[in-house]
């Protein structure tokens, strides 16, 4: 099975050359449906060559992720939905956007906590009850996932392997 994740931006434009690559599953990472909101996430987008910022650049990434999700659905590819969950910014969101996807025909939803660093360091991780409501939430919608860790590129450990004194799922091993 081939896999690719992505935020989306490109995917409509690259659904074909997937098709061809034999791609047969994406995971596309959706933190927002209102541009006000996703112009936190995002500093710009880049786009035939020019930047994009602010208000802008969140209109055009969701757009053309809603875009591309569409059309890769229609072309028979498999599609999961990524969210990071941050309390006070997104969370009202999700379940919006559990229904859009889960509508569209998305299989799966996969909400990961927050990890609070650089430009979203002023908001707090969810906590297992925040997590567990969002999931609830939007499993109205769509199936969620709810096996995956909380990781990043300098994480330490094995997904599903949690130290016998961590009781939250969203718990971590890092540096």
């Amino acid at each position: 099975m081939k896999c690719l994740s992505t935020n989306g931006l490109a995917l409509v434009d690259c659904v074909e050359q997937l098709k061809r690559l034999r791609i047969t599953t994406l995971t596309v990472t959706v933190n927002a449906v209102n541009s006000e909101t996703a112009a936190s996430f995002y500093d710009f987008v880049v786009l035939d060559g020019k930047r994009f910022k602010g208000l802008e650049a969140a209109r055009i990434l969701l757009a053309r992720q809603k875009q591309g999700i569409l059309a890769a659905l229609e072309a028979g590819l498999a599609v999961k939905i990524n969210s990071v969950l941050v309390p006070g910014l997104n969370d009202a969101e999700l379940p919006e956007i559990a229904k859009q996807f889960g509508a569209a025909g998305a299989r799966l939803m996969n909400i990961m906590p927050l990890i609070p660093l650089h430009r979203m360091a002023k908001y707090k991780a969810p906590d297992c009850v925040q997590l567990r409501s969002a999931r609830e939430a939007c499993e109205k919608y769509i199936p969620q996932f709810r096996h995956c860790k909380q990781c990043r590129a300098d994480a330490v450990g094995i997904p599903g392997f949690e130290r016998k004194d961590h009781t939250c799922p969203t718990e971590y091993f890092h540096f």
